[in-house]
Order: C-alpha cells, then sequence, then structure tokens
C-alpha cells in the first residue's frame, strides 16, 4: 500500500498536540468566572460543541511526539491513544470541529451574551 493511502501518514498529530477536558455546564457566577479564569491563560481555548457541553482544550504536545508527527512510544502508548478512532479524527475523521471556539475573553462574553440569559448569579440557557 502506497503511502499515501495511509491516513495517518500525512497527519499533523492534532490528537497529540491538545488535551480536551470537559467542563460543568454554565449555571452560575462561579462557573462564568472559571470560564473566564481559564480563556486568559495562553493556548488554552473553550468550546461549545453540538449538544451544549463545554470543553476546555489546552494546545500543548505530547512529550512522545517525535519530530515527524509519530508516536516515539507507540507499542505502549497510553490506552486512550489505542482507543481513539481514526472516524473520529478531526484531520482524516468524519467528526467536525466545535462550532464555538473562543480564543479571547471576548469571544467568550459575546456568546454568553447571545445564548444566555442572567438571573442574579444564575445562568440560564435561552431556548434557541
Amino acid at each position: 500500500m502506497s503511502d499515501d493511502l495511509i491516513p495517518c501518514n500525512k497527519c499533523t498529530a492534532l490528537c497529540c498536540r491538545q488535551v480536551t477536558v470537559s467542563l460543568d455546564p454554565l449555571e452560575n457566577e462561579s462557573d462564568y468566572q472559571e470560564r473566564r479564569w481559564l480563556i486568559v491563560h495562553k493556548n488554552v481555548d473553550l468550546c461549545v460543541d453540538e449538544e451544549g457541553d463545554w470543553w476546555v482544550e489546552f494546545h500543548t504536545d505530547c512529550e512522545h511526539l517525535g519530530k515527524h508527527n509519530e508516536c516515539k512510544i507507540y507499542e505502549k502508548r497510553p490506552q486512550i491513544c489505542r482507543d481513539h478512532e481514526l472516524d473520529s479524527c478531526e484531520m482524516n475523521g468524519e467528526g467536525e470541529a466545535y462550532p464555538f471556539i473562543f480564543t479571547n475573553e471576548g469571544e467568550l462574553n459575546a456568546y454568553i451574551t447571545k445564548y444566555y440569559k442572567k438571573e442574579g448569579k444564575k445562568y440560564i440557557k435561552n431556548k434557541n
């Protein structure tokens, strides 16, 4: 098989260049302040998926990523890496990027203003 036909051979290793962690729903002032604190850090994005779930992405390379985007510990890589399916790969798969990605506080606040209403210290998602 030609190297061009193996999907991972042209990969830029996106899955090895970020750590994504789920966040609790935005419901109160404390949740908002946590998101505000996260977004003002370098190499950190906040995302909201199609279901309205919140995620934080830390952009940082895996210490085992080789200079040609290969895994230097492939045979001993963590289980989460083994379980990563090609069809969920951002580069090669059918998975789509998040519909909402925030890289700064202004983008975060614009989203919250549009999609949430604030009642006291509570945040309530608008029904769209």
